[in-house]
């Protein structure tokens, strides 16, 4: 490696994953203290492409273990839950898709990934796909939103996904710099949807100096975060009455007297927090509070899991292999079965 600065940022993560290598057998990365490992497209190549590699601090080979598979898409790694201090392993899926456009393309990428997918999430709860999937996704929600209902027929998949996102404090709404998608982004949203899986792009702190550890972190603290029970209308005129009206008057003062001319955004950040404050606390009062991870609601409980309590994880595993087989049977019938 003849880049220090890309070596210093490396050094700083207990993992890397990096795809379009463009490597092929002969070729090794050489970082002091990782090992590498490559899932390169050719064994020896004169033009080469594409390409995986995941690498990992050398003093951490007894926690890693590749697993064999059979797409080049991916390069499957488990990372030990002794590790991790989880109550079961860890898969991270390494990807990375030709562009739709490129001569590179895979035919039905994207069902080649989910089959993928299906077959480890039988046997692992936990699995972590990261890589440059080449899909433009802009803000489009990657799971079915479901509104309040009276029926059993409700997708309890999909009330997790709404639950763990309120768990870890993590918004319904992605920020995305994608002002449009394309057709691979419209088949990850769909991969996502049918096998309840949650994009974190755009929902967490995804800089590039962050470190694994802080996010595990923080989803340890969010277990002590105090919540605001869901929003009840009978309650509005209370809730009203709650909101402090004097420091409503304070706060009004303080923007009239702001010269609008010479606004920070500092100013902007300071005065939609003292807002937020003022309203979180009558919220507080009116509607009450929860402890997230314990689910201790003393209102309504989200979903409607308590009207099937005969479906297990088993029943939920079987339903996500059979849904994943009939998308299959429909992506690659021949066209005299599809006119039957």
């Amino acid at each position: 490696m003849h880049y220090p600065e890309f070596i210093d940022m490396v050094q700083k993560f207990d993992f890397i994953s990096l795809v379009e290598t463009k490597t092929d057998d002969l070729d090794k990365i050489d970082i002091p203290g990782f090992t590498f490992h490559l899932k390169n497209r050719k064994n020896i190549a004169r033009v080469k492409s594409g390409g995986i590699a995941f690498g990992y601090k050398s003093h951490l080979e007894n926690f890693v273990k590749p697993v064999e598979n059979f797409s080049s898409l991916v390069y499957w790694w488990k990372i030990s839950s002794d590790l991790l201090k989880t109550d079961q392993d860890v898969m991270i899926g390494n990807i990375y898709i030709p562009p739709e456009n490129s001569v590179y393309k895979v035919p039905d990428a994207f069902n080649e990934l989910e089959q993928e997918f299906l077959k480890f999430s039988v046997e692992y709860k936990y699995i972590l796909l990261n890589g440059d999937f080449n899909s433009r996704t802009s803000r489009d929600v990657e799971y079915i939103e479901i509104v309040h209902s009276q029926h059993d027929i409700v997708d309890t998949d999909n009330v997790d996904i709404l639950n763990n996102l309120e768990l870890y404090d993590m918004s319904k709404v992605r920020c995305s710099m994608d002002t449009s998608k394309n057709a691979y982004g419209n088949m990850l949203l769909e991969m996502c949807k049918n096998n309840n899986i949650i994009i974190l792009n755009g929902r967490v702190n995804d800089g590039i100096e962050e470190d694994v550890h802080i996010a595990e972190n923080s989803v340890e603290n969010a277990r002590e975060v105090k919540r605001v029970q869901k929003w009840d209308v009978e309650k509005k005129n209370d809730f009203v009455e709650f909101i402090d009206k004097d420091k409503i008057s304070d706060l009004v003062a303080e923007l009239e007297s702001v010269d609008s001319n010479h606004l920070s955004q500092g100013k902007i950040n300071e005065v939609v927090e003292k807002i937020n404050s003022i309203l979180l606390d009558a919220a507080e009062n009116v509607l009450g509070t929860y402890n997230a991870s314990q689910g201790n609601r003393t209102g309504k409980k989200m979903g409607k899991k308590g009207n099937k309590p005969w479906f297990d994880k088993q029943c939920w595993n079987k339903r996500k292999i059979y849904r994943g087989a009939k998308r299959n049977y429909n992506s690659n019938r021949s066209e005299v079965k599809r006119k039957k």
